[in-house]
């Protein structure tokens, strides 16, 4: 495979410190990774919005002016597991704060694990539950209590 990522690119990628990483496909999409959390709160979620949009805007204008008419998607914005197979299977072209990357990198395959055993976990119950019976309701959900 050959990289379009040029060295111009990463002379644009420089300038943005919200910029962590890029990373290329196959095909030579490009996905950026800004410093920004993976996960916000829901009541940061719309500041964190408004700050991945306009640093992934600066950093896409400064791309495009550098000569790249590429696709570019934005690592924040993806579902997880499609992140996952981005860090695994997409080469990094360029890394502007690898301890930063490191952790997001981290922060997706633990997400992916977690994911990966409530699934498991989830079957388990479905395969083992008796056919026609019926789990209790949760406490809290109608069920009446006593105290001791």
């Amino acid at each position: 495979m050959t990289s379009v990522f040029a060295e111009r690119y990463a002379q644009a990628c420089r300038r943005h410190p919200d910029l962590v990483a890029v990373h290329e496909s196959p095909n030579g999409c490009i996905a950026l990774v800004l410093r920004h959390t993976l996960v916000p709160l829901p009541e940061e979620h719309a500041g964190w919005e408004c700050d991945t949009s306009a640093a992934a805007r600066d950093v896409i204008d400064d791309l495009r002016g550098a000569g790249f008419e590429g696709d570019v998607v934005v690592a924040q914005w993806l579902p997880v597991p499609r992140l996952a197979r981005i860090f695994d299977s997409w080469p990094r072209r360029w890394e502007g704060d690898a301890v930063r990357g490191a952790q997001l990198r981290k922060v997706v395959r633990l997400l992916v694990a977690d994911h990966r055993f409530l699934a498991w976990r989830s079957s388990e119950r479905r395969r083992l539950r008796p056919r026609g019976r019926r789990e209790p309701p949760p406490v809290g959900h109608g069920a009446i209590v006593s105290a001791p």
